[in-house]
């Protein structure tokens, strides 16, 4: 028998750059680093999320709003927003869509700009 050891010590860690929102049932909204990253958030930034009431699988990441949810940095250092009355609603809105019997959804977000917004991938679960 031949054994590998995986442990801390002798594994490299990564971080995962996949540019990603997470959509939590009690309310919480949280973005990957590499969303983070790549669309330059920080704390204190306002996010708006928006639907295409003609096509109602298309959602959409809005920064540049002044009227939004503001964004909070969490322990871990990650990004994170809280309005529990919307973001429940939210939630159930896009687990009518996604029938995933899931505490959260995690969905990709193309970090290409259209239009001032970031296409949420409705179609491809993370």
């Amino acid at each position: 028998m031949k054994l590998k050891e995986w442990n801390s010590s002798n594994q490299k860690t990564r971080k995962d750059k996949t540019c990603f929102i997470n959509f939590h049932k009690k309310g919480m909204i949280s973005f990957s680093s590499g969303l983070v990253e790549k669309l330059n958030l920080s704390a204190g930034d306002k996010i708006t999320l928006l639907q295409d009431e003609e096509n109602p699988k298309d959602f959409y990441l809005s920064t540049n709003t002044t009227n939004g949810i503001t964004l909070r940095k969490i322990a871990s250092g990650a990004l994170m927003a809280n309005l529990v009355s919307f973001t429940t609603v939210l939630f159930e809105e896009l687990k009518n869509l996604i029938p995933e019997n899931k505490e959260s959804i995690r969905l990709k977000v193309s970090t290409s700009i259209h239009e001032g917004m970031y296409a949420i991938l409705t179609r491809e679960l993370y």
